[in-house]
């Protein structure tokens, strides 16, 4: 998980461009990037990543559950209307 976690569309291009760089030449691997859901997530801004094929998926981390999830879900009430 990364601090800051990927929560928007531009951290996520920019992330997936840090990955590709660091591929050395000649191999053939493309990065499948995923939102990190918190509380206070905009589902719009899911929506255009998912709708741009820049998400490909969610991931759901319960607030301080494992390493840098301090900005995880509190609850899933929470982050319903994103879902």
């Amino acid at each position: 998980n990364l601090a800051p976690p990927v929560t928007t569309v531009e951290a996520a291009v920019a992330y997936r461009q840090r990955i590709l760089d660091a591929v050395p030449a000649g191999h053939n691997f493309t990065p499948l990037m995923t939102c990190y859901l918190t509380d206070s997530l905009d589902p719009n801004e899911l929506e255009r990543g998912f709708n741009e094929g820049v998400f490909t998926a969610a991931k759901l981390y319960p607030a301080n559950a494992t390493t840098n999830s301090s900005h995880g879900v509190t609850s899933i009430d929470a982050i319903m209307p994103v879902l």
